[in-house]
């Protein structure tokens, strides 16, 4: 995986949307050359998805090759000096303050969270970044490019040796418009 730096549209992906595999696999495989997007994250991004994927019950070394794997393949994605922005906001989760701050920094067009709520619209309005849930998120790089979005998709099954419905009904399960997007799309039978 390498990141295509001719596409300029820049998305923050929160901890949320990294810890299921599924989700996550799909997130950066369309991040991959030929990017539809440029993926960028943080330590304390990265640091929350480690906690997340331990309390999960995950081997320590997976979750460590996990890690490393995204760091490898995206080496561009790391975001630093953003520190300085930690009392900038009053955020429902005060804790999600980095989460915004490596947005403004890196100037992303978005956010991707399952956590909406811990982002105001109004706040990132403010500051010119779209927050969207995964299942939107992956909806518009449907609408964007179906072909690259289906081909992906393919790719990633063949990956995990499963077939795409299966993989499809992995990812149905919180991203249901997306799903339905592809069935409907004539990508998969109908249930």
């Amino acid at each position: 995986m390498i990141l295509n730096q001719d596409n300029e549209y820049v998305v923050v992906l929160d901890a949320c949307v990294i810890v299921p595999m599924p989700v996550c696999d799909t997130l950066l495989r369309l991040a991959s050359d030929p990017a539809m997007y440029q993926v960028r994250w943080s330590a304390m991004i990265l640091g929350e998805a480690e906690r997340a994927l331990r309390r999960r019950g995950i081997a320590d070394a997976q979750v460590n090759r996990r890690m490393e794997t995204m760091r490898q393949h995206f080496p561009e994605a790391m975001m630093t000096g953003f520190e300085c922005l930690q009392t900038a906001w009053e955020l429902p989760d005060p804790g999600d303050w980095h989460v915004m701050a490596a947005a403004i920094v890196c100037r992303a067009n978005a956010i991707v969270t399952a956590n909406l709520r811990h982002f105001p619209e109004d706040k990132l309005r403010d500051v010119g970044i779209l927050i969207q849930h995964p299942d939107d998120f992956l909806l518009h790089q449907l609408h964007l490019n179906r072909s690259r979005v289906k081909e992906t998709l393919a790719e990633q099954a063949s990956a995990c040796r499963n077939s795409i419905p299966w993989l499809v009904g992995l990812l149905e399960r919180g991203h249901p418009k997306f799903a339905a997007a592809l069935r409907k799309d004539g990508f998969l039978p109908f249930d």
